[in-house]
């Protein structure tokens, strides 16, 4: 039926005497009037949501709840509507652009689907053969040129021409026809097709910057894209000048400040400004000299740059530990790590190069300070100082320490040489390759003294001698464990010893000569603290333990004595 028809529908009631009321429920309908057996609906669909399907149906309510008794069966109807309907353009995809040439006139040919009426059959209905087109102002379609506002009628299929100075827009379609009630009905609007006739314009140089004193030219270059680096239609003004020219590309000295170029470009009824800045560099920062000489300093060197640039000064920085001469001249008044640095200056301005890094001087005093391991505790012995006049460190006579040197500068060490005190004994010395050189050093009873040590670097030779003073720590009253040999080949012999030699500390404190009769024992344990050994029951001072097959390590011996644990490390080579 027709969209806003009137039909009258009527229901039949049975078996229900008294206290009973008709209502009527219609979808996509509106009652204008109705009695207990009968309603009058005007059939409407008017958005997309009403579709094109109208529904009847009568309920049988109780007068004073209201409650629903029956209901009758519903009837369905078709409503034949275009309001819900809505085209589709082609061949361009709707909601996407459509770039056409700024310059000149053209043509845009655009179908939209042809609308069925709903209602009027699956295999052959109704089609909606009139449509009202709204294009861009001043584009034109059958004979008639657009405001762009007023949409223009035709068919399903439009040329849509345009002259060349109009500008771009949106196209949209909807479908219109006279339903059978005399009613103009409109379908909804397609979605739209965006014409683009602008250019995405792009100011290029030849250069992205010039060095002070350059004369040649920078080329600038105006393109719309790759593609298309010109367009017919256009004229460009040059720095803001009013001589038009159709050049797309301009040349131009540079000066002694930042080069500046605009240009506007006229084309298709439109301008556009553009400008693009080239920087003034003081130097060519991509073709940098770089600082030459050698890596490390022992006392003087030169330094220079791979070539200078003209008209460039050059001045010079160094660290702390460099003292500079003439003409790039350095010398080494300390050590460790240092650099130099050279910055450039000409009438434009000045620029600062990388730092060379070096290795400056010997191994000095302050770049050393001792590391001490109690073997027997494990405990690191503190308080020691960098240079000769330190306060003198308290350890243990009678001790095995394991020492190192701990270097904070970034020298590449070759050597390191000790120098022992009388009556000390080393009893395993190695390069461990991160440490340096381990030292398993056994401390006797003369601590009134000092261990020194030096160090050599492959360019600078031997440094300074760094000394570290003793004094005898009084709180030393355990025993200790000796090795011998150690490191330990096939077999090594433990030894228990007082760490007290003095008779008057033994009358002091609560420690015993050792005896020959008393019981211990002794537990070997590798770095995984996985125990290898273990003997009981001992006795005297001294075991020997086969240590053939075993690994190439350090491994913890663990003495019970006397109810103290007496520990000590032993190193293993095969």
């Amino acid at each position: 039926m027709c969209d806003k028809s009137t039909y009258t529908y009527t229901t039949t009631i049975t078996g229900w005497n008294s206290n009973y009321e008709v209502a009527w429920e219609p979808t996509n309908g509106t009652i204008t009037s109705q009695s207990t057996s009968s309603a009058t609906v005007k059939w409407e669909a008017d958005s997309e949501t009403d579709g094109y399907i109208g529904k009847i149906k009568a309920q049988i309510r109780n007068t004073n709840t209201q409650a629903v008794v029956a209901t009758s069966n519903e009837i369905e109807v078709t409503i034949k509507s275009i309001k819900h309907l809505k085209p589709y353009l082609t061949p361009y995809n709707p909601g996407t652009e459509i770039r056409i040439s700024p310059c000149g006139s053209g043509t845009v040919n655009l179908e939209t689907t042809r609308l069925a009426v709903p209602g009027t059959g699956d295999m052959n209905p109704d089609k909606v053969n009139d449509y009202e087109w709204t294009i861009p102002k001043g584009w034109e379609m059958n004979g008639q040129k657009s405001d762009g506002s007023k949409p223009i009628r035709g068919d399903y299929y439009s040329a849509i021409s345009y002259p060349a100075s109009a500008q771009g827009g949106t196209i949209k379609v909807r479908g219109y026809r006279m339903d059978c009630n005399a009613n103009m009905q409109y379908s909804i609007y397609s979605d739209a097709v965006t014409i683009v006739r602008d250019i995405d314009w792009k100011l290029t140089a030849n250069k992205k910057y010039f060095v002070c004193g350059s004369t040649e030219p920078i080329t600038f270059t105006i393109n719309p894209n790759s593609t298309t680096p010109t367009i017919p239609c256009a004229v460009y003004y040059w720095n803001n000048g009013t001589t038009a020219t159709t050049s797309n590309v301009f040349s131009v000295n540079p000066g002694a400040s930042d080069l500046i170029v605009t240009v506007k470009v006229v084309y298709g009824g439109t301008e556009k400004t553009i400008s693009l800045s080239v920087p003034l560099k003081a130097f060519d920062e991509e073709n940098l000299p770089i600082i030459s000489g050698p890596s490390t300093i022992c006392n003087t060197e030169n330094y220079g740059l791979t070539f200078l640039p003209n008209g460039a000064r050059v001045s010079w920085n160094e660290s702390s530990n460099l003292a500079e001469g003439p003409a790039g001249t350095f010398t080494a008044i300390g050590s460790g790590e240092g650099w130099v640095q050279a910055i450039l200056t000409n009438d434009c301005g000045s620029i600062t190069l990388s730092k060379k890094y070096l290795s400056v001087g010997w191994p000095s005093k302050s770049e050393f300070h001792l590391v001490m391991i109690n073997t027997t505790t494990g405990e690191y012995v503190s308080g020691f100082t960098n240079s000769y006049d330190g306060t003198p460190v308290a350890i243990c006579p009678n001790t095995v320490y394991e020492i190192w040197t701990d270097y904070k500068g970034h020298f590449d060490i070759t050597d390191i040489k000790w120098d022992v005190p009388y009556g000390w004994e080393i009893q395993a010395q190695y390069d461990n390759g991160y440490d340096r050189y381990t030292t398993y050093l056994k401390v006797n009873s003369d601590l009134h003294t000092g261990l020194f040590l030096t160090a050599k670097t492959a360019e600078c030779g031997w440094g300074d001698i760094l000394g570290f003073y003793f004094t005898k720590d009084y709180s030393c009253t355990s025993y200790s464990l000796y090795f011998s040999p150690n490191p330990a080949i096939d077999e090594t012999e433990i030894t228990i010893e007082e760490r007290i030699e003095s008779e008057e500390l033994i009358k002091s404190t609560s420690l015993e000569a050792i005896s020959e009769t008393e019981e211990w024992d002794i537990e070997v344990y590798n770095n995984m603290q996985n125990l290898k050994l273990k003997k009981q029951k001992l006795k005297g001072k001294k075991t020997k333990i086969n240590t053939r097959g075993w690994k190439n390590g350090i491994y913890l011996v663990r003495v019970k004595y006397k109810g103290e644990i007496i520990t000590g490390r032993l190193m293993v080579k095969e």
